[in-house]
């Protein structure tokens, strides 16, 4: 799995776009964690058949979130949308 992080070398601005949108999308669907104001989500590329995007917690917590199912769909449909055009 390859991490999507700011220092991933695609560029602070894209890598910060995507967290935001995940962001986004998680207080959309009632899934944003409560840890991601101190800690930015890290997003991870699963290169499975299919492609999916997973969101984890950055320093996880007892109390933070297992699953982000919803927004990772969402998540992903976007990401794909947007580099396949």
């Amino acid at each position: 799995m390859n991490s999507m992080l700011p220092f991933d070398g695609s560029g602070y601005g894209q890598s910060c776009y995507w967290i935001n949108q995940a962001k986004d999308i998680g207080a959309k669907n009632g899934e944003k964690c409560g840890c991601w104001d101190e800690n930015e989500p890290v997003i991870k590329f699963l290169e499975a058949d299919p492609f999916h995007l997973k969101i984890i917690c950055h320093k996880k917590k007892d109390t933070c979130r297992k699953m982000f199912a919803q927004t990772e769909n969402e998540l992903t449909t976007k990401f794909l949308l947007f580099y396949k055009g």
